[in-house]
């Protein structure tokens, strides 16, 4: 939510060697570092207003297991799969709005 949107494309990778490094596709997200239940667990609505201020429309209990913390930091993300995307653009989010 807060990280915005990573345009990527595959390196020059023959299609052999996509399929052994990453199965030809690339992750569509961080990945979940807790599950929801453990995000409302071991995160308070006070930290998800701290990290979403200025992005976010609504920031409240109902969300709290979407809260930034409970995801994998998107640069760890990024690191592991440089042998095989490059990042083209990064998208900076203006406005979140769950429904």
């Amino acid at each position: 939510m807060k990280d915005g949107v990573y345009i990527v494309k595959a390196k020059n990778l023959s299609l052999s060697e996509l399929e052994f490094k990453c199965l030809s596709s690339a992750s569509h997200g961080a990945g979940r570092k807790y599950s929801r239940g453990e995000a409302r667990k071991n995160h308070t609505l006070e930290e998800m207003q701290k990290d979403m201020k200025g992005i976010a429309g609504c920031v409240d209990e109902a969300r709290l297991d979407e809260t930034p913390g409970a995801y994998k930091p998107i640069n760890d993300v990024l690191k592991a799969q440089e042998d095989t995307l490059e990042v083209i653009k990064v998208l900076k989010p203006i406005i979140n709005i769950k429904g």
